[in-house]
């Protein structure tokens, strides 16, 4: 039987927080060590290390560090240990670190690419429970102007006014703007995203971001042909509900069905790597 721990002094100095942070470095310290630190204390039952651990845990879906951007100030606070001090320490660390990585990128730089777009916006979009849409403003270098968080939707849908896209664009002046969209499930893409896609003729690639961590590309070839894809999309769509397949199911077959067959429709589907 494994010896129990219940404070920071009983463990061996080779596994104390602070003590590995000085010796070895802050890369070295596992998840639940890097929260020990934040947290500093544990309980009269569980040392810090432990009661890490049990936040890493707590969300249902999101398990580890990612987690910390799921939970609220109230949920944290249920924890036995989790006051308000502490809740407000780990909240505000995962808000740096989402901060942290919308600027690595200097303000002027150049979206030269829709990796490049999907990258920059990975961390934004990923924790959203709901869809949204962000538009980017562009001048004639493709250089960011601003963006902004215009709609925001439901868990499945998100509805964008062209009206206040074009008078923002207007407002800054901008040469060009980019719509970037979220799909909280995690899936790939809708008819909605390919009826966005056909409307307007000048846009070029669909850059659409899943919670899961995966963005998708969708770029259009010479013999882009969106009415064929929706005829086909929803004749497919049809035939598995008719086989009374479960509709969300059948979404994720329809999506998958597409991206395998974009050739013929005239787009070429891409998972960027991370």
């Amino acid at each position: 039987m494994s010896q129990k721990y219940f404070t920071m002094k009983d463990l061996p100095k080779s596994e104390r927080p602070y003590e590995k942070f000085e010796e070895l470095g802050v890369s070295r310290l596992s998840d639940a060590e890097l929260v020990a630190v934040l947290i500093k204390s544990g309980t009269r039952n569980k040392n810090s290390i432990e009661l890490a651990r049990e936040i890493l845990n707590l969300h249902p879906v999101h398990k580890g560090l990612i987690g910390l951007h799921y939970l609220s100030d109230r949920e944290l606070k249920h924890v036995n240990g989790i006051g308000r001090v502490k809740a407000a320490q780990l909240l505000c660390a995962a808000e740096i670190s989402k901060r942290m990585s919308m600027q690595r990128m200097p303000e002027r730089e150049s979206f030269h690419s829709p990796g490049t777009v999907a990258q920059f916006f990975m961390e934004e979009m990923r924790t959203r429970e709901t869809e949204t849409t962000i538009v980017v403003y562009l001048d004639n270098r493709c250089h960011l102007i601003r963006y902004e968080i215009l709609f925001v939707g439901s868990v499945s849908s998100c509805v964008a006014n062209p009206r206040e896209i074009l008078k923002k664009a207007l407002q800054y002046d901008a040469a060009c703007f980019i719509l970037i969209h979220n799909h909280p499930s995690g899936g790939t893409f809708s008819i909605d995203d390919i009826r966005r896609f056909a409307i307007d003729k000048r846009m070029e690639h669909l850059v659409i971001i899943g919670n899961n961590g995966n963005q998708y590309v969708i770029s259009k070839l010479q013999n882009f042909d969106a009415a064929n894809i929706m005829n086909d999309y929803l004749s497919y769509m049809k035939s598995l509900l008719n086989k009374n397949i479960p509709t969300d199911i059948a979404l994720k077959e329809c999506s998958n069905y597409l991206s395998q067959n974009g050739g013929k429709y005239g787009f070429r589907y891409k998972e960027i790597t991370k």
